[in-house]
């Protein structure tokens, strides 16, 4: 279908999808009734549905919508938008709940990057090197959480290596669908994802070795790869270990820091080596 614009999103604090213009504020109010009632139709058939919620929080600038403004503990913009967000993915949970789909529905939460540290007032920091916009530990490693009642554990964890790129093997999987083994020309393909199911119920261990990084315009050279097959073995710095965990899991960096080791002289990427007692994002 040909696309329709219902309105632009600006910085201003004003309200106005009828004229054409809604303000940052007031813009996941939109998101979050879209995503209900999304819900509220696919309810009504057995087909399989799938839905891709993004909030505009927590994003910088952070203006929470009025309603949220000066709930927070600290009552900070940052923390009021935390509130905010918490409460409109609640409110998504309620929705699958009440609609009796939460037993066979998938929910997986993960943010795009890590903390910006240079951003006044809402900067933000890591245990991890790095920042996002940089391919080190503190851009990449992100919190995770999925939930599949009857499934997944309530309170597991796994410090697998995982990346958002094995959704598309896991859904596929979960659907019972095959990926294509040809592209469009008849060509032999081959996707960078690994189903994560094994991982996330606890019957087996991530199928994907290792985990490539890209500079700005280039692939790391092939003679840096790194496994997770040893806690001994050379790993990846800024890895995408991504945990798969429950929703009632509180995400908690461990004491275990890893140390950072010079740049690898062949490829000119940090690396690090893995000690056994791992830090989790």
């Amino acid at each position: 279908e040909k696309p329709v614009q219902d309105f632009k999103v600006n910085g201003e604090y004003v309200n106005t999808p009828e004229k054409g213009v809604v303000g940052i504020p007031f813009l996941d109010e939109y998101v979050e009734q879209a995503a209900l009632e999304f819900l509220d139709e696919a309810s009504k058939s057995d087909k399989p549905f799938f839905i891709n919620v993004n909030f505009m929080k927590n994003h910088q600038p952070n203006m929470p919508a009025p309603e949220f403004e000066h709930k927070s503990i600290s009552k900070s913009k940052y923390a009021d938008a935390v509130v905010e967000l918490d409460t409109r993915v609640g409110n998504l949970l309620k929705k699958l709940d009440e609609l009796g789909l939460a037993e066979n529905t998938i929910v997986f939460y993960t943010v795009d990057n890590g903390a910006w540290q240079d951003v006044y007032p809402d900067a933000g920091y890591t245990p991890f090197r790095g920042t996002k916009g940089t391919v080190r530990e503190g851009g990449n490693r992100v919190p995770t959480m999925v939930r599949w009642p009857g499934k997944i554990e309530g309170g597991s964890r796994s410090d697998d290596v995982l990346g958002t790129l094995d959704l598309m093997a896991t859904f596929a999987s979960v659907a019972g669908v095959d990926l294509p083994k040809e592209d469009r020309d008849g060509q032999p393909i081959i996707f960078d994802s690994y189903d994560m199911t094994p991982v996330w119920t606890g019957k087996g261990k991530s199928d994907r070795p290792a985990w490539f990084y890209f500079t700005e315009d280039e692939l790391s050279p092939g003679a840096c790869v790194w496994t997770s097959s040893s806690t001994s073995s050379i790993s990846a710095a800024p890895t995408a270990r991504r945990r798969a965990v429950s929703r009632s899991t509180p995400i908690s960096a461990g004491k275990g820091r890893a140390s950072m080791s010079p740049p690898c002289r062949r490829c000119s990427i940090s690396w690090r080596t893995r000690r056994s007692a791992t830090t989790s994002s």
